[in-house]
């Protein structure tokens, strides 16, 4: 708004999106075995979220995951929650040819149940899209516990501050980093963990709420004060 329509900063506020209540961290073992077995998932995991779509850049997580499990102590599988967009064919291709059948689940779209699940198992959530509005995975995420990788462009930094690792989504070799760097370091995916929830409470709809019914405020009192000066609108 600023750079491309020159509106002053003083007359901006940036309202965030929400995250729903029921994003929270599950620990009850039934609930977390019972959506392991469904999809027959292992750990360490890594998981993706988002419409299969080349802006979501699933191929580039697919290689990240190539070379990551390659490595002593690496991810031992990854599992991408969403439905198929356009050219969704191209990502499952790649898994074909790099031989990744028996690592990569494609889930499809999963209930909030198991959305909130996938995410308390996660040992790692990676989000490395090219283009953002907002991106609300990441902050859920967050929200159930999940460390963080997500890209340096767009909205995404100024979403997850100090809470995630930033990565370039064009060089898949500092993501593939970025994913053993978490699972071979428990005190970072510690640190990553607790910064998350103290980030999330940025985005709560309440918050938002509050925001929004400060605006609405402020813009009474104003036409309120105008008109008390004996001007018309």
């Amino acid at each position: 708004m600023v750079e491309h329509f020159h509106t002053p900063r003083e007359k901006l506020t940036v309202i965030p999106n929400g995250v729903s209540a029921h994003f929270k961290r599950i620990t009850d073992p039934v609930i977390l075995g019972a959506t392991r077995h469904k999809f027959d998932l292992r750990h360490p995991l890594v998981l993706g979220v988002g419409t299969l779509e080349p802006r979501k850049n699933h191929i580039g997580l697919i290689k990240a995951f190539y070379h990551a499990q390659k490595k002593k102590n690496g991810p031992a599988m990854l599992a991408l929650a969403g439905g198929k967009g356009w050219l969704y064919e191209e990502t499952q291709q790649l898994v074909e040819e790099l031989k990744l059948e028996k690592k990569v689940r494609f889930l499809g779209r999963v209930s909030d149940l198991e959305l909130v699940t996938l995410y308390s198992l996660a040992d790692v959530f990676a989000f490395p899209s090219f283009v953002e509005g907002f991106g609300v995975p990441p902050i859920e995420a967050m929200a159930c516990g999940a460390p963080v990788i997500t890209s340096n462009t767009s909205s995404l930094p100024e979403i997850v501050g100090d809470a995630a690792i930033l990565i370039d989504p064009h060089n898949t070799g500092e993501l593939s980093a970025a994913i053993t760097r978490i699972l071979q370091d428990k005190s970072l995916q510690e640190e990553l963990r607790q910064k998350g929830y103290e980030r999330v409470k940025q985005y709560t709809w309440p918050v938002s709420a509050r925001k929004m019914l400060s605006i609405y405020q402020k813009l009474h009192d104003g036409v309120t004060n105008f008109a008390e000066e004996g001007n018309t609108l």
